[in-house]
């Protein structure tokens, strides 16, 4: 399954992004699911984000959410979140 930045507009954010099938959605979103350097994967959210935390010098957690790519080339699928965070950076962190 493609994953998608744009309507019909393939893209990723390098081959750790893939679809988030576990959830059984027709199209669910795309977070970064494999292996990075120095960074976990993301946690598929069944809102249609993706939540990473990491871990900082000196032992600081952060959490952070955001809109992630999608699996539906139109980008009409509910968990495309077309309207939010729409240049796919972190959109908000958790609060501490």
């Amino acid at each position: 399954m493609t994953c998608y930045i744009a309507p019909n507009v393939p893209g990723s954010d390098g081959p750790w992004t893939k679809p988030c099938n576990s959830q059984g959605n027709t199209y669910p979103q795309c977070c970064a699911l494999g292996e990075r350097p120095g960074i976990a994967p993301d946690t598929c959210l069944l809102n249609g984000l993706c939540q990473n935390t990491r871990t900082f010098p000196g032992g600081r957690n952060v959490t952070g959410f955001w809109r992630p790519f999608c699996s539906d080339p139109s980008l009409n699928s509910a968990y495309c979140l077309g309207n939010v965070c729409r240049n796919i950076e972190v959109c908000m962190y958790k609060c501490t």
